[in-house]
């Protein structure tokens, strides 16, 4: 069952990923022209790369920005995850050699997992929302 929710939330993250990708190619296009447009308005090597330097400074901007939202809601499951393991490791030490105990745990963990899955769920559309502003912004 956490397997299956794990699986569900990995799609949706994918999906999102792809969506993400997909947005991102007005910017690089335009950050393609204003590179082209370095070769075509200066004629000295430095100038040159100066232009494409300003032209690639604002799109290494926004994936930092992407990069730290994605980020966010990585941390937030493994954080969730973490903080699940180390309230059960010292009753997994009890439990080990007694299969009821064992089988008891593993089930209240797959339930922790889930929580941590739906916690992290909302911040889906969140994320997205966030970064489809700052794609519209470079655009």
């Amino acid at each position: 069952m956490a397997e299956a929710a794990g699986e569900q939330f990995s799609k949706k993250v994918l999906g999102l990923q792809e969506r993400i990708q997909q947005s991102l190619l007005p910017v690089e296009k335009k950050v393609a022209e204003c590179v082209l447009s370095c070769f075509n308005q200066n004629k000295e090597h430095t100038a040159v790369h100066r232009c494409i330097e300003r032209c690639q400074s604002s799109m290494q901007t926004l994936q930092q920005s992407v990069q730290t939202e994605s980020q966010s809601l990585q941390h937030s499951v493994q954080a969730c995850q973490q903080s699940l393991q180390s309230r059960l490791m010292p009753q997994a030490r009890d439990a080990q050699g007694n299969p009821d105990a064992e089988a008891r745990l593993k089930k209240e963990f797959e339930a922790g997992i889930m929580r941590c899955i739906a916690e992290a769920e909302p911040m889906i559309p969140q994320i997205e929302s966030r970064i489809m502003k700052l794609l519209k912004e470079h655009s």
